[in-house]
């Protein structure tokens, strides 16, 4: 399980992260051509491949799914680690993502894809996601923001062509590339940052190894909510709207952001 922990409005939220498109079709099976903790695309086992020679990272899987793609681009199979105590495992389906964009993307939908692989049936453990680290937002910068809303307050017809005339594909692709993902605030975990803060002067006195984690768990909010604050900016000025790209369980989550540009940095 994926977490996004991100500042928003005073409080720490919790979001996690899934792919829509990623359904479990099989629960605790063995299958004699599908070993466990594998990726199957067009019928190629990751497992066998000289991508796994790279550390099963998660640029390596993309390149993996990519590069086994190229013919036919049809959903792959995922599957998980062995169940304690067993030897079987479950089997996810998943569409296969867009052409590449940016590295930094590849890097987040990998690493669900990876998470996935190295779950195990009935143990669900959280990993935090650090956006910034991962460089999902290091190809929109200011001076493409700027060209893209100068196009969008002054270009009322043929806009398309100005997009790509201003190499600025890579961000309009960027905003489908989100919608491939559901990210929902996890219940009940969230906690003001005023608390938060009473527990890490609590702690600090000590150093100990739970201060260090908690220190590096505030610093990935801090740094998510920069990367959202970029992202949010960039939907306004294609959309003119605020982004709702986490949600609670009953409604959309407005994450509170600077929508300039130069504010977003």
């Amino acid at each position: 399980m994926e977490i996004v922990p991100i500042v928003n409005r005073g409080r720490i939220l919790n979001v996690r992260i899934r792919l829509k498109s990623c359904k479990k079709i099989k629960e605790k099976v063995k299958i004699d051509d599908i070993h466990a903790n594998d990726i199957i695309v067009n019928n190629v086992a990751f497992s066998t491949s000289h991508y796994q020679m790279e550390n099963a990272q998660a640029i390596a899987i993309m390149k993996f799914i990519r590069n086994h793609s190229m013919m036919r681009k049809n959903s792959f199979l995922v599957s998980t680690k062995e169940e304690d105590h067993s030897n079987l495992y479950d089997l996810y389906e998943i569409d296969y993502p867009f052409d590449k964009i940016t590295n930094g993307l590849d890097e987040l939908f990998g690493s669900m894809i990876l998470d996935l692989k190295n779950g195990i049936p009935d143990r669900d453990k959280g990993r935090y996601i650090d956006f910034e680290k991962m460089g999902i937002t290091n190809h929109i910068t200011d001076e493409k923001l700027e060209r893209l809303s100068f196009i969008a307050n002054h270009v009322s017809e043929h806009y398309q062509d100005a997009i790509i005339e201003n190499d600025l594909e890579d961000l309009i692709d960027t905003l489908k590339f989100l919608d491939l993902f559901d990210c929902e605030v996890i219940e009940k975990s969230s906690i003001k940052i005023e608390d938060f803060q009473k527990v890490l002067n609590f702690l600090g006195t000590i150093h100990s190894k739970d201060f260090r984690g908690l220190v590096n768990y505030y610093h990935t909010a801090l740094a998510n909510q920069r990367v959202y604050s970029r992202l949010s900016c960039l939907y306004n000025i294609v959309y003119n709207d605020s982004l709702k790209w986490i949600k609670s369980s009953k409604d959309k989550v407005k994450v509170k952001t600077g929508l300039s540009y130069k504010d977003a940095s």
